[in-house]
């Protein structure tokens, strides 16, 4: 069905430091290893790779997801997607 999205209420957005939050968890699991990073590398060597390093590391991820949204804009995200695989 085409229009799956006609269908449910929208969703709210996600600010840019909450994306940033999620990617952060999703890369490291945890704060573990910044106690080392700050003594090594100062604050702000530090900050800048905890900003970065998330934003590298999930660059694949949102360019595969947003090249299948546009390729099968259906709800289901993955599901849908790996059914059509």
């Amino acid at each position: 069905n085409d229009d799956d999205y006609e269908l449910q209420p929208p969703k709210p957005k996600l600010e840019m430091l909450q994306l940033m939050g999620i990617a952060f968890f999703a890369v490291s699991g945890s704060a573990y290893g910044v106690e080392e990073i700050v003594p090594l590398g100062g604050p702000f060597l530090s900050l800048a790779a905890l900003v970065i390093a998330p934003a590298v590391w999930s660059a694949p991820m949102l360019l595969v997801t947003a090249e299948l949204s546009v390729a099968l804009p259906r709800a289901g995200g993955y599901v849908v997607w790996v059914e059509e695989a």
